[in-house]
């Protein structure tokens, strides 16, 4: 509770206003209360006393008593009140003292007890570790602004709450929640000391590292009321004892020594470094002098360094000599530094790294310098001369005494000394190895005064003591003499160079780069000399096989010389020649060139060629006519056999007929033979006949949408008497829904009798023979499949060619001229489909399979008047049109206007609304005037085809444009001209000429499609 400061006069003021009171409520009751006059005067001297201490209590006595006496007492009024009175007014006055005197002792305690938990509250709220109180049942009760602050929580918002929700704990390692201190505390009742790895999980969810501990609080009685739980943030101490590990573990893996002594030079600390350095283990050296490792040739160096530490001075990269425990002398470098405790020396730490093996390289490096056959000279940073060799005393008449700590310009000639600042500028800025001065005379100045030519090369040495300068200086008089009478040499070699006839090319082995090119080069190549001076004939491109130029590199390399390669080369323009190319290696300056030579013989080879070529092509027609002019022998072999044959037994049985010797049974018999040799007669004449249409083109298709099932079927029916009398069992396998397609139903059936005609023929008594029809994607696939003599692969490729037969020998076993399969390929391509024949080989039977193009649409067949005896359709015909045909508007876009009448006419008998376009200019004027439902449109038109049209379209802004459904109907009609249609955006392909009934159905199916 706080203590309330009150001023004296407010203090004393209230104690007489106290004794006011109680003096007037004394005397109204003056007569029911006359045996304890003094009683309201007790209270008011101990309100008086707790509430302004000991004077006002005292004055509240005092006053009490002269008021009682006066007033209370009898005689009131008067001062005179007798020994009784007397007696009453001293029992007063002590029993107030004593109440005073008590109730000054309880105010003082309480007031002492708040100072106390007042100088509690501050102490706790400045200390700079957290501190929670808790009740007896672990509610908070106090925190202090560090807990605050640690826990993200105030006081204000868990006051009452459990610590539990507020102090949240959790093992670092393990990441599971762990006990507080104060539950233990408050459980055991015992004082819970620091715990390892714990981390506080803040309001926010931060995880900070403390250490924590709790201390019961009891009362007088031993009594747990409540616990202390005080925690601190250890973050900066991990920061800290982690720092301190990383250092101790650099110290101890490091490879250089470090150690530390005292100022007396006894080793305080070891590291293995020094372990490994020294070769004296830790507990062999601590405590024990440094002086161990010195040689006896160094007595005052430990007391020159430990003076100089003394004195707060650093010693770096001292380089001196230590013994290690085996006797070696090795080098070593030392960086020596006080170790200081509040600004006082108190120890000394060094490191130490072997520089022996440095050393070695540095004298290995001056005796390689030594030993150079060039003048070496080196320079520090500010230019000054640090080592020379005696190839450059010879060089240049100065001794090294004489060149040592001098300017490196004492060696350059005046004229050269203003650019010796931009050359060392240019060289600090990227110091690699270079050669100094690159394509212009230097000179070196020697020490009589004259001026030598050299070639200087310069290498920068980085070391622990700055950047050197290594200059390689050579002496290129000679060579300047050989350059003077080479240029002679190569003045006239340009000139022969420069005017051969030839291609002629220089090109370094090195990097593969043309150094020089010819005139010829340039007007054969097509590239400027400019263009092709320091690129690659790889990078121009001239060589037609890359792999070739590394194979001519290969052999110059190998041999030193080719000669009259042939390789083909590539020129600017794209040209291909053909080269010899001869080659040698020769040499420009010291680097290994190649010489090359190109002859172009690209016409020689042409004419080689086409020799060659025309040779080819008259022995192969040579060998055509041959191979024709045999096979027409045989045919005509073949055919004048199968023609006599049955005419033998025609005219024999005719004659015999003629004797009317015979009986009814043998005249019957004779009659069916004649009939039957007749109609196989008939049959080549046909076959002929067909095959003499296909050879002139003659041969035409009355096509229009044909049921498959119905065409095979007919064919087998008529085949089949033939199978029975061979006991060859015919199978069929017919899938109705792979019709229909666009094609001749005579010439259909031709294809499938020639199959089954040709199977049943090849396949021996008691066989099978298989008729299959499958969709296979947009094709209907027509399978005939035997068991019977099959097809040797060497004859396979040549089944459907003319005149072509597997035996043509006299002792052939089957009859026939060869052309059935070659008029069933024709038919079958006729109608945009393919044939093929497979076979696993001879008595292992075939198989024949007919791919043809289903139509785009399923077309209803036209509704039929009466036909005449044939069978055929009458004139009157009626169209059959859908409701849904009814005024939809269609743009029928054809180049003829005899085609546009005709579907106009068709289309108009069904209510469509017709519009009509001769080209695709004004088809796309109407397009844009008002877009129709539909769009018919032909493919080959002049100026711009269907195609080109209906890209337009595809790629209009107009959503009804770009969607607008399509057909196509046009004179191509081959297979490839259909599948290019359907790419192009097309939804159907019709051929001309075309079905009214076809185009009304495809119409109907695009309008129905465009509608759902």
């Amino acid at each position: 509770m706080r203590e309330v400061k009150r001023s004296p006069f407010l203090r004393y003021a209230i104690a007489i206003l106290l004794v006011a009171v109680a003096t007037l409520i004394t005397w109204s009751l003056q007569a029911e209360h006359a045996r304890t006059p003094f009683a309201f005067y007790f209270i008011v001297v101990v309100a008086a006393t707790i509430y302004g201490g000991r004077g006002p209590g005292l004055l509240a006595i005092a006053l009490s008593a002269i008021l009682s006496s006066y007033f209370i007492l009898p005689p009131r009024f008067s001062f005179l009140i007798g020994y009784e009175g007397i007696v009453q007014l001293g029992v007063f006055l002590f029993v107030a003292l004593v109440i005073s005197s008590l109730a000054e002792r309880a105010s003082g305690a309480e007031r002492k007890t708040r100072m106390s938990e007042a100088s509690l509250r501050i102490t706790l709220q400045s200390i700079g570790d957290a501190v929670i109180a808790t009740d007896a049942k672990g509610r908070i009760t106090f925190m202090n602004q560090v807990a605050q602050e640690l826990t993200g929580w105030r006081l204000e918002e868990v006051s009452g709450r459990d610590l539990a929700e507020v102090f949240h704990i959790i093992n670092e390692q393990s990441r599971r929640r762990v006990e507080s201190p104060a539950e233990k505390v408050l459980r055991e009742g015992v004082v819970v000391g620091l715990a390892n790895h714990t981390m506080l999980v803040t309001r926010d969810g931060l995880e900070i590292p403390i250490d924590d501990s709790g201390a019961p609080i009891k009362d007088e009685d031993g009594n747990v009321t409540g616990v202390v739980l005080v925690f601190h943030d250890i973050t900066q101490r991990r920061l800290g004892e982690e720092a301190t590990l990383r250092l101790a573990a650099i110290v101890e893996s490091t490879e250089d020594a470090i150690f530390g002594k005292t100022l007396d030079g006894i080793i305080a600390s070891w590291n293995k470094g020094a372990e490994r350095l020294y070769g004296y283990a830790a507990e062999e050296m601590i405590g024990k002098s440094i002086s161990i490792l010195l040689p006896p040739d160094r007595p005052e160096e430990l007391k020159l360094i430990l003076e100089t530490v003394r004195r707060g001075e650093h010693i770096k990269q001292f380089e001196t000599v230590r013994v290690r425990k085996d006797g070696r002398r090795i080098n070593v470098s030392l960086t020596i530094s006080p170790i200081k405790n509040e600004g006082r020396i108190v120890g000394v730490s060094t490191i130490a790294r072997n520089i022996t093996e440095q050393k070695q390289a540095e004298e290995m490096f001056r005796l390689a310098v030594e030993s150079a056959p060039n003048a070496m000279v080196m320079v520090d940073e500010s230019g000054s001369i640090v080592l020379i060799n005696s190839q450059a005393e010879k060089l240049f008449g100065y001794s090294r005494e004489e060149l040592i700590g001098q300017s490196a310009e004492i060696l350059v000639p005046e004229r050269f000394r203003k650019s010796q600042p931009e050359y060392k500028q240019v060289f600090a800025a990227q110091p690699q190895a270079r050669v100094m001065g690159a394509g212009i005379s230097l000179y070196g100045l020697r020490k009589d005064g004259t001026e030598v030519p050299v070639e200087i090369g310069l290498n920068s040495i980085e070391t622990e003591k700055g950047r050197l300068v290594l200059s390689s200086i050579v002496d290129i008089t000679e060579r300047k003499r050989a350059e003077a009478a080479l240029r002679e040499s190569e003045e006239r070699f340009a000139k022969a160079f420069e005017s051969s006839p030839l291609a002629l090319t220089i090109t370094s082995l090195k990097t593969g780069r043309l150094l020089e090119v010819n005139d010829t080069f340039t007007q054969l190549s097509g590239y400027t000399r400019d263009e092709a001076v320091g690129h690659t004939t790889l990078e121009l491109g001239l060589w037609s096989k890359p792999s070739d130029r590394e194979s001519e590199l290969g052999m110059i390399a190998e041999r030193g010389r080719v000669h009259n390669i042939e390789y083909r080369f590539r020129m600017r323009d794209g040209r291909e020649l053909v080269g010899l190319l001869s080659a040698e290696r020769i040499e420009i300056g010291g680097e290994p060139c190649a010489l090359t030579v190109i002859q172009d013989v690209t016409e020689r080879k042409q004419a080689e060629v086409e020799r060659e070529r025309l040779l080819q092509r008259e022995r192969r027609a040579r060998e055509e006519a041959e191979e024709a002019n045999r096979l027409k022998d045989e045919f005509l072999a073949t055919l004048s056999h199968e023609l006599r044959t049955p005419l033998t037994a025609m005219l024999g049985w005719t004659r015999m007929l003629r004797t009317k010797q015979l009986d009814e049974n043998t005249s019957i018999h004779a009659l069916e033979t004649i009939e039957r040799n007749v109609r196989a007669q008939t049959q080549l004449i046909e076959d002929l006949l067909d095959v003499s249409r296909i050879i002139t083109g003659k041969l035409r298709l009355e096509t229009r949408p044909v049921e498959l099932v119905p065409v095979i079927e007919a064919a087998i029916d008529s085949i089949q008497p033939a199978a029975e009398a061979k006991e060859i069992v015919l199978e069929r396998a017919l899938d109705p829904t792979a019709s229909p397609v666009l094609g001749d139903t005579a010439r259909l059936q031709q294809v499938v009798w020639n199959l089954l005609s040709n199977a049943v023929k090849f396949t021996p008594k008691g066989g099978r023979v298989r008729v299959s029809l499958e969709r296979s994607d947009s094709y209907a696939a027509i399978s005939v499949t035997d068991t019977g003599v099959g097809i040797s692969q060497e004859f396979l490729p040549y089944v459907f060619d003319r005149f072509r037969q597997a035996d043509s020998s006299s002792t052939r076993a089957h009859g026939g001229l060869g052309l059935g399969l070659a008029i069933v390929r024709h038919l079958v391509e006729l109608h945009g489909g393919i044939v093929s024949a497979t076979s696993d080989g001879t008595q292992r039977g075939a198989r024949f399979t007919v791919n043809l193009p289903l139509m785009a649409v399923n077309v209803r067949r036209p509704m039929l008047a009466e036909t005449d005896g044939d069978g055929d359709e009458s004139e009157g015909a009626l169209l059959e049109c859908p409701s849904l045909l009814q005024g939809v508007r269609i743009l029928v876009v054809d180049d003829e206007a005899d085609a546009r009448q005709l579907l106009s006419t068709i289309l108009g008998q069904c209510e469509a609304v017709v519009e009509v376009a001769a080209n695709a200019k004004q088809a796309i004027e109407a397009l844009k005037r008002k877009p129709p439902d539909l769009l018919i449109s032909d493919i080959g038109m002049p100026d711009e085809d269907g195609y080109g049209l209906l890209q337009k379209l595809r790629s209009d802004e107009d959503p009804r444009l770009k969607e607008l459904p399509a057909l196509a109907l046009t004179g191509y009609a081959s297979e490839e001209d259909r599948t290019r249609t359907l790419n192009a955006g097309f939804q159907i392909h019709l051929a001309k000429p075309v079905d009214p009934q076809s185009l009304i159905a495809a119409c109907e199916q695009l309008v129905k499609k465009d509608k759902s």
